[in-house]
Parts: structure tokens; C-alpha cells; sequence
């Protein structure tokens, strides 16, 4: 198939604007530093020691923890149960949406599916975890793709967010997001990785679908990566050409 041209004309958002418009304050809703604990032992990266970042700026990055501010805020403002993770990578997601969940006193569940999943990374990931989170959330991995969770699910079934970041090429996620669409009544669905023209990845086609979808699917692109948290390149939102789908589905974005 041919793939389709990204565009980029998508409506752009700071996560600062989100976080303002659903009345969540830094220091008082959220502390930074509980992002940082579980993004140290769930997302932190060590750069090449031969790149300038290493030489200019350190070892160890903070890449995107602010993705875990994002869905924790809406699951903590929002009453978010159910939640649905497409690609679990280390664990970092999982873990602040479980914690969202938690800290808002209510009973949900984190369904985390990924065909990769190991027993290294769940048992790092389960330390990393309160106790307390793991208690009264109910996280499930399931070793699958996608397509197969999806294609087992009961008809009835229904997640209030469905954060997308598996398999990031073209029939992949047009396929996640087709699937996810059936699951959702009321909610969010999440699509990680957009990037604009301007920044090319071998197969990171998520704009590529994105663009293709009618006008009439509501959806910003939410930038964020060490935008809240100090970023030691000295970049600022103006410079990001990348960031995160939001798409809120039904009435989830009327005032309660």
C-alpha cells in the first residue's frame, strides 16, 4: 500500500494549558517528585557516551515522564476506571495510571497488553509499584498483539482511556485505533508519537493515520516531553515537533 502524506494540521496544546483546564495544580494535585521516583525506575534513559548530550548535559534523561502526568490527570479529574494500555514498555504508564487511580480512592483496573512482555521487567515494575496501588487496582498483563486481545474481548466490554503505543508502523496503528473505537463510549483515547513532518523515524507512522481521519474526529496533540520538568537541551515547546493525540470521546470534555 501506498502510505498516506503526514500533514501535520493538527491543533497543538502545551500539557501546561491541559493540566490548567482541568484545574490540576502542580504541587497541590500532583507532585513532581512522585513522577520522578517511578520515571527513574520505570523510563529513565542513559544517553550514547560518545553523544553530546552525554558530554554537555549527563548520563541519565527524563524522556516524556510527562506522558504519565497527562493520564494521571485525567484519570484523577475525570473518575477514569478502566483504563486499557496498547504497548507496555517498562512500566511507567501503567504504573501512574494505576497510582491515579488509587490516590482517587476508587476501585479500577490497568489492562497493560504487549507480546513482549517478560518477567524481568514486570518483577522491575512490581517493586517500583506501592504496594498499596497493587492492593486495590487490579493490573493485568496480557502477553498478546493487539489485534489477538482485541479480537478476544467480549463485545461488552468498555475501557474509560485507551493509551495506544505498541507497534508505532502505519496498519498497525490504524488497527489499534479502529479496534479501540468499539471499546470507548465515554472517554479518552491516547495516541502516543505523533510527529510532524518535520521529524522522520524509521516506522513511526502514527501521523501518517492520524491525518487521515475526518475533521470530525475531535483531537490536539498535546505536547510534552521535559516541558513541566527542567530540560537540560534548552529546547521549549516552539521547537517540539512531536507530542501526544488527544481524543476525547463523547461527552467526557462537558462541564460536571
Amino acid at each position: 500500500m501506498t502510505m498516506p502524506e503526514r500533514h501535520g494540521n493538527i491543533e497543538s496544546i502545551e500539557i501546561s494549558s491541559i493540566l490548567k483546564d482541568l484545574d490540576v495544580e502542580i504541587g497541590t494535585d500532583i507532585h513532581m517528585g512522585d513522577f520522578d521516583v517511578l520515571g527513574w525506575q520505570l523510563a529513565a534513559k542513559i544517553r550514547d557516551k560518545n553523544s553530546d548530550g552525554y558530554k554537555n548535559h549527563g548520563c541519565l534523561f527524563r524522556p516524556n515522564y510527562e506522558r504519565g502526568i497527562l493520564i494521571y490527570s485525567l484519570i484523577q479529574k475525570k473518575g477514569l476506571v478502566n483504563i486499557l494500555e496498547i504497548g507496555f514498555g517498562r512500566g511507567y504508564v501503567t504504573a501512574c495510571a494505576a497510582t491515579a487511580i488509587h490516590s482517587k480512592g476508587l476501585m479500577g483496573s490497568v489492562t497493560t497488553v504487549d507480546p513482549y512482555h517478560d518477567e524481568q521487567k514486570l518483577n522491575q515494575f512490581k517493586s517500583a509499584l506501592n504496594p498499596a496501588v497493587a492492593n486495590m487496582v487490579n493490573i493485568t498483563p496480557v502477553q498478546k498483539t493487539s489485534n489477538d486481545f482485541f479480537n478476544d474481548l467480549s463485545p461488552d466490554t468498555r475501557f474509560d482511556l485507551i493509551f495506544i503505543d505498541g507497534d508505532h508502523r502505519y496498519e498497525a496503528v490504524a488497527n489499534d485505533y479502529q479496534n479501540a473505537i468499539k471499546f470507548i463510549d465515554r472517554g479518552y483515547i491516547i495516541m502516543d508519537d505523533y510527529h510532524m513532518p518535520t521529524k522522520v523515524d524509521k516506522d513511526i507512522d502514527v501521523a501518517n493515520f492520524v491525518d487521515t481521519l475526518s475533521s470530525d474526529v475531535d483531537r490536539k496533540l498535546v505536547l510534552t516531553d521535559r516541558l513541566l520538568f527542567n530540560d537540560d537541551r534548552g529546547r521549549n515547546a516552539d521547537s517540539l515537533d512531536y507530542g501526544m493525540v488527544l481524543m476525547p470521546i463523547g461527552d467526557i470534555n462537558d462541564e460536571q
